[in-house]
């Protein structure tokens, strides 16, 4: 099983990545709010149809590659993806995507704006960072933390 989707369901995989994006592609990226911390693993992720019932997800980051799934393996990629409801959930899909992919879970909302733990502006998702040491230390905007962090 990887991103969820049943073994069944994998068609293929491999570790080449062709970056070629066609017009349906949706992209999401995984949100890391701590920063200096290292993520071993995914950082984006482009889905793409490539035929009938035939999709294919390009993994990027640390681990890199692909594989080729179905519709119902799309469907499991999407409620594991995408089914986070934390303030700031793991994956967003990317500004660019227009409309939520029909593989989403039906109730999936895009993640709402946060408030600044400092400056109080309402700040998107993908640009909140929340310190390392404590994570009874508020959610700051990018702004705020870099004018705390300057060494």
């Amino acid at each position: 099983m990887m991103f969820g989707i049943p073994d069944r369901e994998i068609l293929s995989t491999g570790d080449d990545v062709t970056f070629s994006e066609t017009a349906d592609a949706v992209s999401l990226s995984s949100l890391q709010p701590i920063p200096r911390m290292l993520d071993e693993g995914v950082d984006s992720i482009t889905v793409s149809k490539t035929s009938a019932n035939r999709y294919r997800i390009e993994y990027f980051g640390f681990l890199s590659g692909h594989l080729r799934t179905t519709e119902d393996g799309m469907k499991a990629f999407g409620k594991t993806i995408l089914a986070d409801e934390s303030p700031i959930p793991a994956w967003v899909l990317d500004s660019a995507t227009a409309e939520v992919p029909w593989w989403a879970p039906d109730d999936y909302e895009p993640p709402a704006p946060i408030e600044c733990g400092q400056c109080r502006e309402e700040t998107p998702v993908r640009s909140i960072l929340t310190p390392l040491e404590s994570a009874d230390l508020p959610y700051v905007c990018r702004d705020c933390w870099d004018a705390n962090n300057r060494n």
